[in-house]
């Protein structure tokens, strides 16, 4: 069993990790992608790369804020399912034939979209005004207005934990 992480996989590999990826899906209704692979990892590790984080920046942050995290997570997850169900795009790139864009089947989320969410909350809870660079690094869409949308989320779910205290 790993207890001190060196890499992204063991990182992926720690209790902790998957406790917080098993607790997310279940209070999200949500289901891991059965296929995954080592491209989509590559993926992963690249977004990883690109924020200069450390491995045990990563590690102690979630060790310290698990439950704040864990929140933050559900809410990512959620707030990407802010559009219709059967909408994968938005309105205005829809076509004349709507039926062609309802979602038949989802896939599920990969198994390291924890990952990707604990560098987001690492930013905006460590550095706030490197978030924006690093979606823009990351090729985000608008990094701004998503920079700002994710720090909104986050004071969200603050605001419903203290107002639980």
């Amino acid at each position: 069993m790993v207890t001190n992480p060196k890499n992204l996989k063991d990182l992926i590999a720690l209790d902790i990790f998957q406790s917080v990826l098993n607790a997310v899906c279940k209070r999200t209704n949500s289901t891991l992608f059965p296929m995954y692979n080592d491209t989509l990892f590559e993926a992963t590790r690249n977004r990883y790369e690109k924020s200069g984080i450390l491995i045990e920046e990563l590690y102690e942050l979630l060790s310290n804020n698990r439950n704040e995290f864990e929140n933050y997570s559900c809410s990512l997850v959620m707030d990407s399912r802010g559009t219709a169900i059967d909408q994968e795009y938005p309105p205005s790139e829809k076509s004349e034939n709507e039926e062609s864009w309802v979602v038949i089947k989802e896939l599920g989320l990969a198994k390291d979209f924890i990952v990707r969410h604990l560098v987001i909350y690492w930013f905006l809870v460590k550095k706030p005004d490197g978030l924006e660079s690093y979606l823009k690094s990351t090729r985000t869409p608008n990094a701004k207005k998503q920079a700002k949308r994710l720090m909104q989320l986050l004071k969200t779910v603050i605001s419903r934990r203290l107002g639980r205290e």
